[in-house]
């Protein structure tokens, strides 16, 4: 077992493993809801602009987005992105290599690319619920669940490519 605590990536899918066991433990509303009630409503505006610069309606209320014709979408912890950006930023600072610089760049990068999916993808939501679209829980329990899984991978193999070019 000592050999294994020298494995670069055996530390990295054990830490990786931990971080995903301790953020499922408190990704709960009782949690870290006050915490990421800022960041509900941040998205919630940020949402709202995006739609408005794609040409339809809507208002806020809090961390709801509503449109004239009586459609709403709540932006909950789990629509602000978070725990994504949460094991992105995992990722790097996990990585077996990589200076501070590196991993802070990664970080500081990385971060408001994912946030800005996230907008994409409650921007679409919400189109896709003032359309009617009988696609809408599909898009958001699975096809956008799985995009944003994606996101964060996609984001960290660009940084360690990034990363291991510089090395």
């Amino acid at each position: 077992m000592q050999h294994l605590w020298r494995e670069p990536r055996f530390r990295f899918v054990l830490t990786m493993t931990l971080f995903g066991v301790a953020l499922w433990i408190v990704f709960r509303d009782a949690i870290l809801g006050p915490f990421l009630t800022p960041m509900r409503a941040l998205t919630a505006e940020g949402t709202l602009w995006l739609i408005h610069q794609t040409g339809l309606d809507g208002f806020r209320q809090a961390n709801f987005i509503f449109h004239s014709s009586g459609f709403g979408i709540e932006i909950t912890r789990g629509c602000t992105g978070f725990a994504g950006a949460a094991v992105l930023a995992a990722g790097i600072v996990a990585y077996p290599s990589g200076a501070v610089r590196a991993r802070s760049l990664g970080i500081i990068l990385g971060i408001p690319v994912f946030v800005g999916v996230n907008l994409i993808r409650m921007t679409h939501l919400y189109h896709l619920g003032v359309s009617g679209s009988p696609f809408f829980n599909t898009a958001h329990e699975v096809v956008w669940q799985l995009g944003m899984m994606v996101a964060v991978f996609v984001l960290w193999v660009v940084w360690v490519g990034w990363n291991e070019r510089r090395t």
